[in-house]
C-alpha cells in the first residue's frame, strides 16, 4: 500500500500558497474555487491524499466545510493506495448499481444502491437524480463500498458532494459543482427590525435658499441682497444701468438697516 504524505515544508507550503494565487487568477478552476484560500484549502488536502493540485481540485469539494471526493476521486485513491483492492462493477443502470469489491487477500463484499432507496431518502427529484440517475447511482454505491472496505485510501473524505449537501446542482456526470444552493433563512419578515422611516424632501423654497446663502456670508437676507447676489451668481445677463440700480439699493438699504439698529441701541423702548 503506498503510504498517505502527513507532513509539510515550509518550501512546499509557500509554494503551495504562491500557486493557489496563480490558479485562481487564471479562471481555471472550478466554479466553487473563488478564492486563495479556497484553493489552498483543496490543495492541502489533496497533498495528504498524495495527488497533485490539479488533479485534487478535480476532484475534492468542500462542503459545509468538510473534504468531499467525487466517485471518480474515491476509486481513483483505492486503486492508487491499494493496488490489488478488486472493484468490479456487477450492475449498472439508470435505477440500479452493484458493486462487488474486496480487500487484497480477504472475501468479496457486494454493494447495492437502487431506486428504492434514493427514493426512501429522498433523492429521487432531486435535480441531479432526474438528469444523471445512473451516475447518481453509481456514486451513493461507489461511497459506500469506499467507506466500508477503504477508508484508509479516503482518510477522511467519506462521502460524495452531495451526500452532505443533496441540493447542490452539477454541471454533467462528471460531478463538478455548477451551483451550491443556500440554506433558507428561517427569519421572518415580522422579526427583522424595523427601518426609520426616511423624511421626506422638503419643498424648494427660492427665496430661504437664497437667505440661507446670505446669512451664511455674514450678511441679512434683505431683498435687494437677494436680488444682487442671484443675478452675480446665475450669471444673468444686464447692462451696466441694472447692476448699478441693484448694487445702489442694496447700499442704500444696508445703510437704513444701520441707521435703524443703531436708533434701537440708543433708544431700546422704541422697539417694543
Amino acid at each position: 500500500m503506498t503510504a498517505l504524505i502527513t507532513t509539510m515544508d515550509i518550501s512546499t507550503w509557500k509554494m503551495m500558497l504562491h500557486q493557489a494565487e496563480i490558479l485562481v487568477q487564471s479562471g481555471m478552476l472550478p466554479n466553487s474555487v473563488k478564492t486563495p484560500a479556497a484553493a489552498v484549502a483543496i490543495m492541502m488536502k489533496g497533498h495528504e491524499l498524495g495527488m497533485p493540485p490539479m488533479q485534487a481540485f478535480a476532484s475534492i469539494n468542500i462542503i459545509q466545510g468538510k473534504p468531499t471526493l467525487s466517485p471518480e476521486g474515491m476509486l481513483a485513491q483505492i486503486w492508487r493506495t491499494i493496488p490489488k483492492a478488486i472493484i468490479d462493477f456487477i450492475r449498472l443502470e439508470d435505477d440500479y448499481c452493484e458493486i462487488k469489491a474486496a480487500r487484497p487477500g480477504r472475501p468479496a463484499t457486494t454493494f447495492i444502491y437502487t431506486k428504492e432507496d434514493a427514493t426512501k431518502a429522498g433523492l429521487i427529484k432531486k435535480d441531479n437524480w432526474l438528469k444523471y440517475p445512473r451516475a447518481m447511482h453509481r456514486s451513493r454505491c461507489v461511497s459506500e463500498m469506499a467507506r466500508t472496505l477503504f477508508p484508509d485510501a479516503i482518510a477522511g473524505c467519506s462521502y460524495t458532494p452531495d451526500e452532505i449537501d443533496p441540493d447542490i446542482i452539477y454541471m454533467d456526470e462528471s460531478g463538478e459543482i455548477a451551483v451550491q444552493k443556500k440554506e433558507p433563512t428561517s427569519e421572518k419578515p415580522q422579526d427583522r427590525p424595523a427601518q426609520p422611516k426616511e423624511k421626506p424632501l422638503e419643498k424648494y423654497d427660492e427665496e430661504k435658499h437664497w437667505s440661507g446663502v446670505l446669512t451664511l456670508c455674514g450678511m441679512q437676507g434683505d431683498e435687494s441682497y437677494i436680488d444682487l447676489l442671484k443675478a452675480s451668481l446665475e450669471g444673468i445677463l444686464m447692462d451696466r444701468s441694472t447692476v448699478k440700480e441693484l448694487q445702489a439699493k442694496a447700499i442704500q438699504d444696508d445703510k437704513i438697516r444701520r441707521q435703524r439698529e443703531e436708533l434701537l441701541d440708543e433708544h431700546p423702548n422704541l422697539g417694543e
